[in-house]
């Protein structure tokens, strides 16, 4: 349980680390 937890949190900075490189350059984007 507790290893299923740490690759449930691992996986989110991940997916928090990938929404970031994708969504910053478009907003960047529209913002300049």
């Amino acid at each position: 349980m507790a290893k299923q937890r740490e690759f449930k949190s691992n996986n989110n900075v991940v997916y928090s680390c990938t929404y970031h490189v994708v969504f910053c350059p478009k907003y960047r984007r529209k913002v300049l």
